[in-house]
């Protein structure tokens, strides 16, 4: 996700440049993996959605910051893949890398909680 927009002559080409196109196909390809449901997922999209902000902690991410750095941002699957869920934009949300680290394969965390355990590792 460069947050960058682009015009082209090529009506496939759906990214602005190979680093984000990589992204994109990783996301699918995991999905697709655990064979769950694929629809087309814009990381801008979805960030603008989610008004740069993270939705476990509610805390605004970094817009210029790339993973690994904790404050980045990342997609989350609000019902993980590895738990059934599907790769759509309905079950997918901002997060901070940290915060979907912490996160991992869990559907019941609250902000609360994320908050709490940012605190002790010391973030």
């Amino acid at each position: 996700m460069c947050d960058t927009w682009f015009v082209t002559d090529n009506p496939r080409d759906r990214n602005c440049s190979p680093r984000c196109g990589r992204r994109a196909g990783k996301d699918k390809r995991r999905a697709l993996e655990r064979q769950a449901f694929v629809a087309p997922v814009s990381r801008h999209q979805v960030y603008e959605r989610d008004h740069w902000t993270c939705q476990l902690c509610r805390e605004p991410v970094a817009r210029d910051q790339v993973v690994p750095h904790p404050q980045a941002p990342t997609l989350d699957h609000v019902i993980p893949l590895a738990r059934g869920g599907t790769h759509e934009p309905a079950n997918v949300q901002l997060a901070h890398y940290l915060c979907n680290s912490i996160k991992t394969d869990r559907i019941d965390l609250d902000p609360v909680t994320v908050e709490s355990l940012r605190n002790r590792i010391g973030q």
